[in-house]
């Protein structure tokens, strides 16, 4: 499943960047047909294509920005913490620890350090990165 989305994330990007880049040639083609059509004479239909041209551009550029800032926001998140809690069923002791491979809830772990009896686990929870 996470090979599946990874590979729509990244077909997604491509999507993205030739759609930008497609937008931002057409904008500047808009941009040079106006500016020829201007130093023919005729401006009625020049600063419709200026106008277009430029709003194009602004837009695929605005589109690049925010790519870029929302990549950047993903770069820096952080993967959250697994915590594993042990208690003692005898005495009730309780203690956290980072999450091991092979962990599940009611697996018998470490003896306590109060009565030396087996401690379990009882609850597996992630915990936020802090920023």
């Amino acid at each position: 499943m996470g090979s599946l989305s990874r590979n729509l994330r990244a077909y997604s990007f491509y999507i993205f960047i030739i759609f930008a880049v497609g937008m931002l040639f057409i904008a500047v083609y808009y941009i040079v047909e106006a500016l020829l059509i201007l130093q023919s004479g005729e401006s009625d239909g020049a600063l419709y294509q200026l106008l277009l041209g430029v709003f194009g551009v602004s837009v695929s550029t605005y589109m690049f920005l925010q790519f870029r800032k929302r990549m950047t926001l993903l770069r820096q998140a952080l993967p959250p913490t697994i915590i594993t809690i042990i208690e003692c069923e005898k005495c009730g002791l309780k203690s956290l620890r980072n999450f091991v491979k092979g962990d599940f809830v009611f697996k018998s772990v470490d003896e306590c350090k109060k009565c030396s009896e087996p401690m379990l686990i009882t609850g597996i929870y992630a915990e936020k990165a802090k920023k």
